[in-house]
């Protein structure tokens, strides 16, 4: 029996039968801390599961279970039912794995970013159209605001669409998040636009000329998405620092058996080993 096992039988809270193991998951889609919560509150719910926790800088959900209670299949399908993905890996190397993973997802964002800024500063331009000086006979005010409705329905529900994922696995959970705020926010500043747009004697009143916020629906997308971004090459820089102090850890150790000093792998240390740590070595 190793160390590994031992310990995880003595961590085995008293009633709980079979074996215990241990598995981590590595979670996308996690917006803020909140998430955390939610993914370790419903995996401790789960029958058979004696601790869970969540690491929100290396998006890594460390499990340990009674396998004869639960399956790890189990356990991805609790997470993913709240709305987030598991990235399972395809290299055989999880440290390659891992780090495909993050590019991958660090593009997407990329794109989706600089598509949705490359359509933001036009829209702005429209906004600010008469501040800048040009006449309205180049451009009439209904067929700007047709130009802004066009240009800001992919920001919303392309760059956007994200946000509206989230937001609806929140719902089905009975919950909200983050992107449930942004969802409902942006979404009712565009929404009003629209039927400004199309029906403006509806909100006409007493002279009163009413406005769109096109803008601003597509700035706190885009801005948001900026901060999203950000955050994903701060967990990249943070997870290869973390991989860089674990490659320094000791991979094998010397032990005393039968009268000889042997190096054997870490794992293989048993209780009873005479460890040997002579100066200057790895502990």
């Amino acid at each position: 029996m190793g160390l590994q096992q031992i310990y995880d039988e003595s961590l085995k809270p008293s009633g709980v039968a079979g074996r215990t193991e241990k598995t981590e998951l590595a979670i996308s889609g996690m917006g803020c801390t909140g998430c955390v919560a939610k993914i370790e509150k419903s995996l401790k719910r789960q029958p058979g599961v004696i601790h869970a926790q969540v690491n929100f800088a290396s998006e890594i959900a460390t499990v340990e279970y009674d396998s004869d209670t639960i399956t790890r299949e189990k356990l991805v399908q609790t997470i993913e039912t709240l709305g987030y993905r598991i990235r399972e890996g395809r290299l055989g190397d999880p440290v390659a794995d891992e780090q495909q993973a993050r590019e991958v997802a660090f593009q997407k964002l990329r794109d989706k970013f600089l598509f949705g800024l490359s359509l933001v500063v036009p829209l702005f331009i429209l906004v600010h159209w008469q501040n800048l000086g040009f006449d309205n006979l180049l451009l009439s005010k209904q067929n700007n605001v047709l130009l802004q409705f066009i240009i800001q329905t992919p920001i919303q529900f392309w760059v956007g669409w994200q946000f509206y994922r989230g937001a609806w696995s929140a719902l089905k959970n009975k919950t909200s998040d983050m992107n449930t705020l942004i969802a409902v926010g942006t979404s009712a500043a565009y929404l009003y636009s629209v039927l400004v747009t199309f029906f403006p004697e509806l909100f006409s009143a007493e002279g009163l000329v009413p406005e769109v916020y096109f803008d601003t629906a597509g700035v706190i997308v885009v801005l948001i998405l900026l901060g999203r971004l950000l955050e994903a090459r701060a967990k990249g820089q943070t997870s290869e620092a973390i991989k860089k102090l674990i490659g320094l850890q000791a991979k094998t150790a010397r032990v005393f058996r039968s009268g000889l000093e042997l190096n054997v792998p870490i794992d293989d240390v048993v209780v009873g080993d005479v460890v040997i740590v002579r100066p200057g070595e790895k502990i």
